[in-house]
């Protein structure tokens, strides 16, 4: 495993639980606005250097998403190995449906998508199946990515994990939230 960081305080922690920590990021592909493509470019020339064999895919694992399992990962990456995409991007079931969604004009109250007829989806049963990228695994084969700009484009496929690992540790709720679900498996584990 290799972690990509600026901090040298993760660097370190990394280390200790076994993790390659061969690069430091610089400071400018650090923070919450940098966005992916620039950090799997910035890591990727590390991998094609001289010394190095360059991998035929990577799994990108953010720390975000701490409840994802190893069995989450092996089998995003079956999937893309299996279906020969050039992606695998994990996913889970919305909690909040798109179709139900609203934006303001103002203070007036509009759908989201004037393009919906939302009197057809009166009950939630009737909504369609949905899905939300979860941040917790991505898959993808080198040789595809990055294209036309972006990290994950061509043939992507969903990985679909239950809702109960797909926790992206975005807000101070998230990680309080974070916080009680550990001290639940704690509690569980004592005899």
């Amino acid at each position: 495993m290799i972690v990509s960081t600026d901090d040298p305080e993760i660097a370190e922690i990394s280390r200790t639980y076994g993790a390659e920590v061969p690069f430091m990021r610089p400071a400018d592909l650090a923070g919450d606005t940098v966005p992916d493509l620039p950090v799997f470019e910035h890591a990727y020339k590390w991998f094609r250097g001289p010394e190095n064999d360059p991998p035929d895919a990577v799994v990108w694992l953010r720390p975000t998403a701490p409840l994802r399992t190893v069995d989450d990962i092996e089998a995003a990456l079956k999937l893309l190995v299996d279906s020969e995409a050039d992606s695998v991007r994990s996913v889970c079931p919305v909690e909040h449906h798109p179709y139900w969604m609203q934006r303001l004009d103002g203070n007036r109250l509009l759908p989201f998508d004037d393009q919906i007829e939302i009197s057809k989806y009166y009950r939630r049963q009737l909504l369609p199946p949905a899905y939300r990228l979860n941040g917790a695994v991505d898959a993808i084969l080198c040789r595809t990515a990055p294209s036309e700009g972006m990290l994950f484009s061509g043939d992507m496929r969903g990985y679909v994990m239950p809702i109960e690992r797909s926790l992206d540790v975005d807000t101070e709720l998230d990680f309080a939230l974070l916080e009680v679900i550990f001290q639940q498996r704690e509690g569980k584990r004592k005899p």
